[in-house]
């Protein structure tokens, strides 16, 4: 078990391979990284927790910069991005094993045309930051719990929230604060609580999916797709339209 302190800019990979190792970068640090082929940061460690003041950087120069800036691939690791810390490149964050926990009050951005906010399988994230992207500002790609608190906001040009999982897996996404975009689930089973804004269509893709809008504002389209879908709202004007 480590702890390192980022105070100033570096332009190499910070490694957090430890069990339980801790990674903080204060508010004076910064890490960038413009070679394609590393992370600004690595986490591998079991129950690494990692610790955003700053900025951590891997800017996306026309196909040449790294694909993401931070890749937690450790199982249980831990991201806080504080509130002036900024996190951003092609993907701003990777999180592709189990029990992951990130909890966002900062600025994450998705950059270029090809560009996610946060692309993670299981666990948690909460936001009560700003996450921006082209194509996805949140993706799911597992069985994940996400919370979008009252003072956070996402951007999507394409999706805001894309929920990506397989058929049989199993998230819940909740939102009071704004979502701007459109918010998609392909194959997994959702549930969607709003009771804060969503600026975009819904779309609930198959599975067997319940969308509780009580309290909240959906602006566009509601679709339920595939399976048996429910829909529980306080507004009349709201309506399930089912494509399938």
């Amino acid at each position: 078990m480590s702890k390192q302190v980022i105070k100033n800019t570096q332009f190499t990979t910070e490694t957090v391979d430890g069990i339980k190792d801790t990674l903080i970068v204060a508010a004076t640090g910064s890490i960038v990284i413009t070679d394609n082929s590393n992370y600004a940061i690595e986490a591998t460690g079991a129950g690494a927790s990692i610790k955003v003041f700053g900025e951590v950087l891997a800017p996306e120069l026309g196909g040449s910069g790294a694909d993401a800036a931070i890749h937690l691939g450790g199982k249980n690791t831990d991201l806080f991005v504080g509130a002036q810390g900024l996190i951003s490149a092609e993907v701003g964050v990777f999180a592709d094993n189990s029990g992951v926990s990130i909890i966002n009050e900062g600025d994450i951005v998705g950059e270029g045309s090809g560009g996610f906010g946060v692309v993670m399988g299981n666990g948690t994230f909460v936001n009560h930051g700003r996450v921006y992207a082209y194509q996805a500002a949140v993706e799911i790609v597992g069985s994940a719990t996400f919370t979008n608190a009252e003072d956070g906001k996402l951007f999507g040009s394409n999706y805001a929230l894309l929920s990506n999982g397989t058929a049989g897996m199993e998230s819940n996404y909740i939102n009071h604060g704004k979502i701007i975009g459109n918010v998609v689930d392909t194959d997994a089973t959702i549930k969607l609580v709003n009771d804060g804004q969503i600026l975009g269509s819904v779309d609930l893709g198959d599975g067997n999916d319940v969308i509780d809008n009580r309290g909240g504002r959906i602006s566009g389209p509601i679709y339920g797709g595939g399976g048996s879908d429910t829909l529980i709202t306080d507004r009349a004007s709201d309506v399930l339209v089912e494509t399938f």
